[in-house]
């Protein structure tokens, strides 16, 4: 034992101390170093090691606990899902207008550019060649135009059709709740009633809205009434007819997320209830490790290792007969 452990002074004296601190060092650490040192030395072990809980973390977690137990916690749970629902379908529909505007061949949207823009583009090809949609390099210099104006088209279609796949997966989850599914399906009811009453039961249908107000304006124009009469009667016709398109536009949006079949992987009650009965296990563990005392107080144990390194710190300096 004696090869590997040197025996020790019995009773080192503060002035041996203090020339052990110098010797390596070159110079006394100042007290307020040492006291530092010690704490952050203290701090970083105690950081890997199970620590001591507080009584207000203990209160804490029996809180935890007592609100995921709570009757109404499943209920609030199942409440914000929903929001979240409908706050994923209005984002999801305002990033499709982002691309196809309000209505379908919406002058104003990118899409319909940039599909008037391929159209145009194969306008222009020489006779003799023609454009395959379904290649994915260009064949000759005289379609890159062509082929990069279809390209610009298919990437916005891309996206379309990525943000329509989205709202069918919502739909699983607004079709495995009853809540939700009466709510959309209510809305749809009320946007087929509109459109129903403005485009009819069939193409120029005498009872609908629509079908009334274009013959009102052919009526003005037949009869030659004067140029203000006739634009407002066409005015009104173009106003009604671009609600119906938004309206169709609405309809389709509507008709895709309550298209998608329920399935227990997206029921929202047994979201909620899964999730109540996960987070209560974890904080009744952690709770029931916390009343069992497990670990030691480490922060204390840091705390009382400052005290003693300032204290030895003190007595170094001392008789070091350094002035503090």
């Amino acid at each position: 034992m004696s090869a590997y452990f040197p025996s020790l002074p019995s009773s080192p004296s503060l002035t041996s101390i203090k020339n052990t601190l110098i010797t390596p060092l070159g110079y006394l650490p100042s007290l307020s170093r040492m006291a530092s040192t010690a704490a952050t030395a203290t701090n970083y072990v105690a950081s890997f090691l199970p620590q001591k809980q507080s009584p207000a973390e203990i209160q804490r977690l029996i809180k935890a606990v007592a609100d995921l137990k709570a009757p109404d916690f499943v209920e609030k749970t199942i409440a914000k899902e929903r929001q979240a629902l409908r706050e994923k379908r209005l984002e999801l529909e305002e990033r499709y207008k982002q691309i196809c505007g309000e209505y379908f061949e919406d002058p104003t949207s990118d899409i319909h550019n940039a599909w008037l823009s391929f159209k145009s583009e194969e306008a222009k090809i020489p006779s003799g060649k023609t454009f395959d949609p379904t290649s994915n390099t260009c064949t000759h210099p005289d379609l890159q135009k062509t082929f990069d104006a279809f390209q610009g088209f298919l990437k916005l279609e891309a996206k379309r059709q990525d943000i329509v796949a989205e709202i069918q997966l919502i739909g699983s989850a607004v079709n495995s709740d009853t809540t939700l599914k009466s709510e959309y399906t209510d809305m749809k009811r009320g946007i087929d009633t509109q459109l129903h009453s403005l485009s009819g039961d069939y193409y120029e249908d005498p009872n609908c809205q629509l079908d009334i107000l274009w013959k009102a304006y052919r009526a003005k124009v037949d009869a030659k009434a004067p140029p203000d009469e006739v634009k407002t009667a066409l005015t009104f016709f173009s106003l009604q007819d671009t609600l119906r398109k938004i309206l169709e536009h609405v309809q389709f949006m509507l008709d895709k997320l309550l298209s998608s079949p329920e399935s227990e992987s997206t029921n929202i009650q047994k979201i909620a209830e899964t999730k109540a009965e996960q987070q209560t296990k974890i904080f009744e563990s952690a709770l029931q490790d916390a009343q069992d005392n497990k670990g030691v107080d480490w922060r204390s144990l840091a705390l009382s290792t400052l005290k003693l390194g300032t204290i030895a710190g003190t007595y170094i300096l001392l008789d070091s007969e350094t002035v503090i």
